[in-house]
């Protein structure tokens, strides 16, 4: 019988004075060429990615303390900033098996680097039924079952890869998110995420016993938390009642200020809810800038000071500016 022979790529890899490493694990055989990372490039270039990812790199969730029983907002990096981060690292991969049992599947996913043989496995839980508000239940078990897979695989990338790196990506995501809402308005950017979340069945009293805070004191850093958790929804990575369950309507936000009472037919010039955001608004519009602050004043408070203002007069300035921002007129006064 004559002896055949075949060409291959690994053969003329190994000809050439290359290194080949094979890697077997229960759920992958590969081969790859040994190509030292260069840790620098990998940063530079998951940096960047970050920058222009914004709020799909992230998302929060409430934890309830079984200590205290408090609840507290955690956040973290999404399936998306998990696969980008695997993909810049390079020459790694991750396998996942299912197991089905009665009434959940147990995905173990398996994280596999080539460069250095390292190798982690994470297993993840998921329960079969979910409330999706849908009828066709069939369906509504496809979508919880990709959701699941969908968690192995960031948790077991998360766990493998570098902590700092992970944290990095994390930092540049989100301050991307909050130069956008500083350039929208912070009264807009509030407006424009409640109104998703009461399209999702998220009520403004959920928001808020979610965050501990009431949305007069939402901060730019509060809705970019949020703004996360409307990717995170919109991409299907989690469901609006993982984020918002129902305990979280037990927590209750800090009550509301009362209007200020009239003291000899006049109104109380005392610091309101009102006040408040209006003051936020004008940090986010003109940043301290003395030229603005003094147009925005005069286009929208009459000319006066912001603290100086009746209950009243701060939420008629209010109204006003959010009226000349539906109009399309800029949000900031033009100076």
């Amino acid at each position: 019988m004559n002896d055949l022979t075949f060409a291959s790529p690994a053969g003329d890899i190994v000809q050439s004075g290359g290194t080949l490493q094979q890697v077997r694990t229960p759920f992958a055989t590969a081969v790859s060429v040994q190509r030292p990372r260069v840790r620098k490039n990998i940063v530079a270039i998951c940096e960047e990615e970050a920058d222009m990812a914004g709020d799909a790199f992230f998302y929060s969730w409430s934890v309830k303390s079984k200590k205290t029983g408090k609840s507290s907002v955690v956040e973290g990096p999404s399936v998306d900033l998990a696969l980008t981060a695997a993909r810049n690292w390079g020459n790694c991969g991750v396998a996942v098996d299912v197991r089905e049992e009665n009434g959940h599947y147990i995905l173990s996913a398996t994280f596999v680097d080539l460069e250095t043989g390292y190798n982690l496995q994470r297993a993840f839980r998921q329960r079969k039924t979910q409330d999706m508000g849908m009828q066709d239940k069939d369906r509504s078990e496809d979508i919880v079952f990709q959701i699941g897979q969908s968690k192995a695989v960031r948790n077991v990338i998360l766990s493998a890869l570098p902590s700092w790196l992970i944290d990095r990506m994390l930092e540049r995501a989100k301050a991307n998110v909050v130069e956008k809402i500083k350039k929208k308005g912070l009264a807009k950017a509030k407006e424009d995420t409640m109104m998703f979340f009461e399209r999702h069945g998220v009520s403004l009293e959920m928001l808020e016993g979610k965050l501990g805070l009431t949305k007069a004191q939402w901060t730019v850093e509060d809705v970019a938390r949020l703004a996360g958790d409307v990717r995170a929804i919109m991409s299907g990575e989690v469901l609006p009642s993982e984020l918002f369950p129902s305990q979280t309507q037990e927590t209750k936000a800090p009550p509301r200020k009362e209007p200020p009472k009239k003291v000899d037919g006049q109104e109380t010039k005392t610091q309101s809810i009102a006040h408040s955001e209006l003051a936020q608004i004008l940090a986010s519009e003109c940043d301290g800038k003395a030229d603005c602050i003094k147009a925005f004043t005069d286009m929208f408070c009459s000319g006066k000071a912001v603290e100086t203002l009746t209950e009243t007069e701060a939420a008629e300035a209010i109204r006003k500016w959010i009226n000349s921002s539906v109009e399309g007129q800029a949000d900031a006064p033009a100076i």
